[in-house]
């Protein structure tokens, strides 16, 4: 049956009625919900005040934590330079060593460092190697037991405990240490897993 041209005109303005009552409906929609957005917006500026001293109150805690860090980092450098830095060993074993420079060393860790950060590596590291230069191999071993704990990737920990061990071998008797590591049961002293 041929479509004449009323029947077609019809039809087309049909549809545009309803392609516009769908796009009035849908900005009705957005309007509505833009209604409920700038209603949340108006909201959210009467505690403007609340969030904005929330987000002071984060940033300056953010910036004590990064004074707080760069305080240890110094105190750490330092703490080196006076374990004998990368020569340390060679510092550490030789017995005409400067026994001040030592003390220096241990209340920078020890009573610095560790006080406003309990949980460094490298702090818990130096201390060790600080027990290892005086001698007391068990004070060093739970030391770099504990900086293995708390970082079980650090190599430079796990390097200073096997020294460590290996002297306390050396004297008959094995510096005790189970560094106890996330996902692993407890270690026997070596990376690996085992005491081989």
């Amino acid at each position: 049956m041929p479509c004449d041209r009323r029947t077609t005109s019809t039809v087309e303005t049909m549809m545009n009625r309803e392609k516009t009552e769908l796009v009035l409906g849908a900005f009705g929609a957005v309007f509505g919900l833009a209604g409920v957005v700038m209603g949340l917006l108006g909201y959210s500026q009467a505690n403007r005040s609340l969030v904005l001293a929330r987000t002071s109150e984060r940033r300056a805690l953010d910036a004590e934590r990064t004074a707080r860090r760069l305080e240890v980092n110094q105190l750490l450098a330092e703490a080196w330079d006076f374990l004998g830095g990368e020569t340390g060993t060679t510092f550490i074993l030789n017995p005409n060593r400067d026994e001040r420079r030592l003390e220096l060393a241990r209340r920078l860790i020890q009573d610095q460092a560790l006080v406003l950060e309990p949980e460094n590596v490298k702090a818990h590291r130096y201390l060790g190697v600080y027990l290892y230069a005086k001698g007391d191999l068990e004070g060093a071993s739970k030391e770099l037991c504990r900086a293995i704990e708390l970082d079980p990737t650090d190599c430079d920990s796990w390097w200073d405990l096997d020294r460590v061990q290996v002297e306390a071998d050396g004297a008959a008797k094995r510096a005790p240490c189970t560094p106890t590591l996330p996902n692993q049961a407890t270690v026997a002293g070596t990376p690996s897993g085992g005491g081989e």
